[in-house]
């Protein structure tokens, strides 16, 4: 691949450009950049990257007898590139990319990595038996089926050649048939691909090929339905035929699969409590042009006759079609709407055979919990229990009444514990669930009295619990009262806990990481300061790791506009894990401030400024940051933060922009292979919202675009960019480069072949030179050589 380089034209450029290649190359042989002076403290790239993680989306469980736990492990060291669209292709998805799968034996206390070798292993659940663990692997010809772990002979097999599209797998109570999510009969893994993946897919596909043409048609609603003349709004920001797959039963012991549903989209699906029928979601449509708000079918089938009958119709529900369940008779399903920008979740019943859904909560307004409604649970007294305005509530199927069972002063309920997916986790009337403090980040484990409310901190403090995926968090037990949880804090990385609540202790179960024991790693701060509209607004602030008190260093702002990233407090290196893990920074002599930074309707650009900036001020009236060592980062949505915030203020003397766009007129009209519009819903009710289309407000898309503003860019800006990025298209990132190249502004450009959107699913290689690169560009503009900082003691008025 072609690079293209540029300076400044200026000796300053050069010198600068110079130390930015020394810096480079001393990063590359793994060590400090002043001078390539080995420090010994620092976080050294190779070891974040080795940083092993629970796997997202992936179940933690006691075996039936309570002897084992199984669990998923990632690691970045281990997955090669991980290309838009490969759970279409290969059926892992990115969650999937690097695992395998773990035992701890909870007796003895040691853990065995059970699969090795090749491929991805992921998805571990036992059998109701306990003799059988399933799970998925594509060590065979990359695709992914079923295997399983015989616990009595100690060896692996694959039970089935079936190819697998699953995020789910569920046992028979027999533990004779396993039910899964599979490629679609009639698709090849590359037909199947070529109509669904975000990289490959057409939406609504015309192909001709003659000769050496080949073209693809792309056409509204109005005209592929011949009615012209009539309006038809359509702007799906993705295709749902992602969903697009077929309910399968195998047989553990002959691999023989019965289709029970064929082609269908098929979103989430539980057995019922006596197995003789399966509940599913099926994604039916968008609930309108330019909205991210996906409609979804409840239907249940028999597994006695094959017959499907849809129960509850057109509901909404978050994006995974998932919050549903099972009433402990099997009789009812109950089922928790609310999604993308829901102001209203209500809980509903409604017969598993069909009839009217019954309203359990009728809300006028309200907020679901943590944006994420999730799914209800129930106890054996045909009670069921939600998450609902940041309360722990209780309806009762019977009389439709529903009330708060608990609230935390300041705190909000954001998991509870479930013995099954359907059952909740109840113990003589005790349950527990974790609430999260929203003044001092803290997170704790709570028991909760079901009766009278009353409840007891178990643990907790400056740690999270529920920091990860909201479908993670808890494990599932129904053995002798135990609870296993993930935990971590900004020094430290999520590892496995187990609790018994009765007895108010807890044990660690894992060690993921102990690679980084002998590195010193910063510390964090809340710190809260005024917007420049009087909002109270605050920032988690992660100190160097050799801190001293008095001493000014330099600081760089991870800014994401619409976020409230002072929750990310308590977050391991704060923010996301692997390449943006900021304790790189912290452990490199830099301070770094995660800032609040709400939006407005209609004045995006503007609000960054008015969050971010006062923010940097207090930083620097604490003593703790240099207002002459400034730098600026920003991931998606943070990269157009990065662009807004540069092109208002001079502040920062260095600045890094990852896949973020500049332009919102050309961000909204982005069209990928599919003929999805992801940005249309963002840009018109989403974080940057404008209030309206481009045509209904055309000046606040202009306003808004820092693509406007690029003349008045003084700050040196390093711009990386994935070079096959379906959600902010590379052509707003080349759009950037150009128009400060032109402009004669300081700017690097790196497009990394062949990778998405999110950096933490890019291939190692790319990870370490991603790392390798934002670092070297902060050190060269923030710690030259010639100034001396550190020791200045006026904080001065930003």
């Amino acid at each position: 691949m072609s690079t293209y380089e540029t300076t400044s034209g200026t000796v300053g450029g050069l010198a600068r450009r110079w130390l930015f290649a020394l810096a480079a190359a001393c990063l590359w042989l793994g060590i400090a950049s002043n001078g390539c002076a080995a420090k010994g403290k620092e976080l050294r790239i190779e070891d974040d990257l080795k940083t092993r993680y629970l796997a997202e989306y992936t179940p933690i469980t006691f075996s039936p007898d309570g002897q084992y736990l199984a669990y998923t492990v990632r690691s970045s060291e281990r997955k090669g590139i991980v290309e838009p669209g490969s759970f279409f292709r290969t059926g892992a998805e990115w969650y999937s990319q690097g695992t395998d799968v773990f035992l701890v034996d909870l007796r003895t206390g040691a853990s065995r990595r059970l699969t090795a070798g090749g491929g991805n292993h992921w998805l571990p659940v036992w059998s109701p038996d306990g003799n059988f663990l399933a799970f998925l692997s594509d060590v065979d010809g990359g695709q992914a089926k079923l295997w399983i772990w015989e616990r009595q002979q100690d060896r692996l097999r694959k039970v089935s050649d079936t190819i697998l599209r699953s995020e789910q797998i569920a046992w028979t109570a027999d533990s004779r048939r396993i039910i899964v999510t599979a490629l679609p009969r009639n698709l090849t893994p590359e037909e199947y691909a070529r109509r669904i993946s975000p990289q490959s897919e057409v939406l609504h596909e015309s192909s001709v090929t003659k000769e050496s043409a080949t073209v693809t048609t792309y056409r509204s609603l109005a005209h592929r339905e011949n009615q012209p003349s009539e309006n038809q709004p359509d702007s799906d920001p993705w295709n749902l035929d992602r969903f697009l797959r077929s309910l399968v039963v195998i047989d553990m012991a002959n691999g023989a699969e019965l289709r029970l549903i064929e082609s269908e989209r098929v979103a989430k699906f539980f057995l019922s409590p006596d197995g003789s029928r399966i509940a599913f979601t099926l994604a039916r449509a968008f609930e309108h042009a330019g909205s991210q708000q996906i409609l979804f079918d409840l239907a249940v089938i028999n597994l006695n006759d094959g017959k499907e009958n849809v129960v509850a119709a057109n509901i909404r529900l978050d994006y995974d079609g998932a919050g549903f369940s099972w009433s402990p008779d099997g009789e009812q399903l109950s089922f928790l709407t609310g999604g993308p920008g829901a102001r209203v979740s209500d809980c509903y019943v409604v017969e598993a055979t069909g009839s009217m859904p019954r309203n359990l909560t009728k809300q006028e307004s309200g907020v679901p919990s943590h944006g994420h409604p999730g799914r209800p649970a129930w106890d054996s007294r045909g009670n069921l229990y939600f998450l609902l305005r940041g309360g722990f509530w209780r309806a009762s199927a019977k009389d439709a009444k529903a009330v708060e069972v608990a609230r935390f002063e300041d705190s909000e309920v954001r998991q509870f514990f479930t013995r099954t997916p359907n059952v909740l986790w109840d113990d003589a009337g005790v349950a527990v669930v974790i609430a999260h403090n929203s003044r001092s980040k803290e997170e704790g484990l709570f028991r909760v009295n079901l009766e009278t409310g009353q409840s007891k901190r178990l643990l907790g403090g400056a740690e999270c619990f529920a920091c990860g995926s909201p479908y993670q968090v808890t494990g599932i037990s129904s053995y002798a009262g135990k609870l296993v949880f993930l935990r971590e804090d900004a020094r430290h990385p999520p590892d496995l806990w187990m609790t018994e609540p009765r007895t108010e202790t807890a044990k660690r179960l894992t060690d993921l990481n102990n690679q980084l024991n002998p590195v010193e790693l910063g510390s964090t701060r809340l710190v809260e300061w005024y917007g420049i509209d009087g909002e109270t607004l605050n920032g988690a602030l992660l100190l160097p790791s050799d801190y001293e008190e008095g001493k000014r260093y330099p600081l760089v702002v991870f800014v994401y506009a619409g976020g409230l990233l002072s929750e990310h407090l308590n977050h391991f290196g704060l923010t996301v894990r692997g390449p943006l893990n900021m304790q790189l920074l912290a452990t490199r002599g830099y301070a770094v401030l995660f800032p609040d930074s709400p939006q407005h309707v209609g004045t995006p650009m503007a609000d960054v400024l008015k969050t971010v900036l006062p923010g940097v001020s207090k930083v620097i009236e604490m003593g703790v940051a240099d207002r002459d060592r400034l730098g600026v980062i920003g991931f998606s949505n943070g990269g157009y933060s990065t662009f807004a915030l540069i092109v208002q203020t001079k502040r920062f003397k260095a600045a890094v922009e990852i896949n973020g766009p500049a332009d919102l007129v050309g961000a909204y009209g982005e069209l990928n292979k599919s003929g999805a519009a992801y940005a249309t819903a963002l840009f018109e009710q989403g974080l940057d919202a404008l209030g309206g289309t481009p045509w209904e407000v055309r000046e606040r898309y202009i306003e808004n675009s820092p693509i406007h503003y690029l003349d008045r860019v003084s700050t040196p800006l390093l711009i990386l960019q994935g070079e096959e990025d379906v959600y902010v298209s590379p052509f707003l990132a080349d759009q950037a480069f150009v128009g400060l190249r032109r402009l004669g502004k300081e700017v690097e450009y790196a497009k990394y072949s062949g990778e998405g959107h999110d950096p933490m699913s890019w291939s190692y290689a790319h990870q370490m030179d991603f790392c390798r690169r934002f670092i070297a560009w902060f050190d060269m503009y923030l710690k030259s050589a010639d100034k001396n900082h550190s020791e200045q003691s006026e904080p001065g008025t930003p």
